[in-house]
């Protein structure tokens, strides 16, 4: 697994091995820094924060004609107590605001006895713009290229810049999640039953994290099946498109969920809810009038459904060469008003119907982490259950 997927905790001198020997030159999410420990450290850092997010791998050099790492190595890091902590605490204390890192363990340097690499992986940071406080002038480091140019904090130009460069595309994102929920309700059949639907998307999706002609490709591998039934797939612009449709009483087939995968990152799926057509038959009934039973959703189906896309979403970002950092677990309802929820694990049911017709609920991960455990995925489930009923204590 590559270096920029791996989580960081379990990368070994194998993968640093594999990564240099492609001889990536340093750039704009590069940077290698060889034999001694830096003093330019926490710029860099805060460079990549504020910027496109970035790898640093201590212990490498780079030549000084192609920028491209000298390996097999030569010369290396001595190893010493503390590396990595010491590489967390100039995060922590020499830039403001602290930046949130993911650092590797200290790896042995195979081919040079006593020497060591380490490797530092930086999202693009929600609090940018990140500064330092350089001989009584505080300043503002951009990444250009394979260099972290600096900008005085006086300079609000550039630091608005920065500010609305994000604002830019959290608003690109949700601009993507209210046409994801417009086309997948314009393509679904029209009811009054509850529609659970799901997004994971880079939290700045600034760059496409596959070409969008492979995205129909792995959707078909990888369906997202939110109802079973019969999905088509479809090329749009940006990546692939399905519905899935279910035979109705008299015959008609009839579109009863959608997914889409975008080359941007975004996974979305919208579905309405099976449980509840236990009550209520207005999505298979040929005609007359809709009519509303008890409105029932489970919990076991949002579990499932969320664990379902996050492990689709590691493997589409696993093949990417541009993986994001963070990336926003959104989950949501509508047709939400009058709901109630029982989970059939549990066999507990709130007592108090859902008083809004939609709800959200939104989760920043490291995209990096989806397959280990995630306490917070648990803690999105008790918000879920919170949101209908708190006194229900569903676990």
């Amino acid at each position: 697994m590559s270096l920029w997927h791996k989580p960081a905790s379990l990368i070994e001198f194998s993968d640093v091995d594999v990564f240099c020997q492609t001889m990536q030159p340093e750039g704009a999410r590069l940077d290698y820094k060889g034999v001694s420990f830096p003093k330019d450290l926490a710029k860099t850092i805060a460079a990549f924060a504020n910027t496109l997010g970035g790898l640093i791998i201590l212990g490498v050099e780079a030549d000084t004609t192609f920028n491209k790492p000298i390996w097999p190595p030569k010369q290396g890091l001595p190893a010493e107590a503390g590396l990595s902590e010491r590489v967390i605490q100039i995060a922590q204390d020499s830039i403001y605001p602290p930046v949130g890192i993911a650092v590797s363990n200290v790896i042995p340097n195979d081919p040079l006895p006593g020497h060591v690499l380490v490797v530092i992986r930086v999202n693009e940071s929600r609090e940018a713009p990140h500064a330092i406080d350089k001989n009584r002038k505080v300043y503002v480091y951009d990444r250009v290229e394979n260099k972290s140019e600096p900008y005085e904090l006086a300079d609000m130009d550039r630091i608005q810049y920065l500010l609305a460069r994000r604002q830019r595309l959290v608003d690109q994102r949700e601009s993507d999640l209210r046409e994801n929920l417009a086309r997948g309700q314009r393509g679904m059949h029209s009811s009054i039953c509850p529609i659970r639907w799901i997004s994971i998307s880079p939290v700045y999706p600034w760059r496409n994290v596959h070409d969008q002609y492979d995205c129909k490709g792995f959707h078909q591998q990888h369906p997202l099946i939110l109802f079973a039934g019969s999905p088509t797939y479809q090329t749009i612009v940006g990546g692939s498109f399905s519905l899935i449709r279910r035979q109705q009483e008299g015959g008609a087939w009839i579109p009863v969920a959608c997914s889409s995968v975008s080359a941007n990152g975004t996974l979305f799926g919208m579905t309405y809810t099976q449980e509840t057509l236990y009550d209520n038959k207005t999505l298979f009934r040929p005609d007359g009038p809709e009519e509303r039973g008890e409105m029932w959703v489970n919990m076991r189906n949002f579990r499932e459904m969320i664990g379902q896309f996050l492990g689709a979403c590691q493997e589409f970002y696993s093949l990417s060469k541009n993986p994001p950092g963070e990336i926003m677990l959104s989950v949501g309802m509508k047709n939400a008003l009058g709901v109630l929820m029982h989970d059939s694990e549990s066999g507990q049911k709130t007592d108090s119907e859902f008083p809004d017709p939609e709800y959200r609920i939104d989760l920043v991960l490291q995209s990096q982490a989806l397959g280990l455990r995630m306490p917070e995925i648990q803690e999105m489930y008790n918000d879920i259950i919170f949101a209908f009923n708190a006194n229900a204590q569903m676990r």
